[in-house]
């Protein structure tokens, strides 16, 4: 794997179809840039791995993504080879993808087979799939990683019809969130490792 001086995560957060959000991106330039979720639907970012924890997420964005390139790497819980085998619609798509993939079971299981045992045990990584996919690229060596479109606030995406039956944009669950990031930010920043928001206003 060349090496990676910033690592990037973008989230569809309402932020991601700001121009400013792009320019940001371009500007920081990662050298890894994960997609999480329905932010694989924007098709002017090079995306090099989709993070996705819901097989209901990954049907969406599949029917709805004319854009999302064969070659990204999908990163996904590993009962998917189960889930989506045989007759189920999503097989062949799910095929196409060259996959990595995610312990998924508990949260012990997430920190001892990413090699993040030294982190806190009460960060629940499984929380929500912007902390999956900070942990999946912590496990690939990172030491600094921008969030983008991670805007924690407000009741829907960057575009409709990704919400479905687990979408719950409430308060307490943008608060939660945060909070759990919060976590992660300090353990890391412990660590030497800096993760930082991008919203234009702060220096990388």
């Amino acid at each position: 794997m060349r090496p990676v001086d910033l690592w990037g995560i973008v989230c569809p957060g309402p932020s991601l179809r700001d121009p400013k959000t792009q320019k940001l991106v371009r500007k920081d330039a990662p050298g890894c840039l994960a997609a999480v979720n329905g932010a694989i639907l924007a098709p002017l970012y090079p995306f090099d791995i989709w993070v996705v924890s819901d097989t209901e997420v990954f049907e969406s964005c599949i029917n709805m993504g004319l854009y999302i390139r064969p070659d990204v790497i999908l990163q996904c819980p590993s009962r998917w080879g189960s889930e989506l085998a045989g007759t189920h619609a999503m097989a062949q798509p799910y095929g196409q993808f060259p996959r990595q993939h995610h312990p998924t079971e508990t949260d012990a299981d997430f920190r001892s087979v990413l090699g993040l045992m030294d982190y806190p045990a009460d960060i629940r990584w499984l929380s929500s799939t912007v902390l999956v996919a900070i942990g999946l690229l912590l496990a690939r060596g990172a030491r600094h990683i921008a969030l983008y479109g991670a805007d924690m606030a407000g009741k829907g995406y960057f575009r409709p019809g990704l919400d479905n039956s687990r979408t719950r944009h409430t308060e307490k669950r943008w608060e939660e969130e945060k909070r759990q990031l919060a976590l992660v930010i300090s353990a890391a920043a412990d660590r030497g490792i800096r993760i930082v928001r991008r919203t234009g206003k702060e220096s990388l």
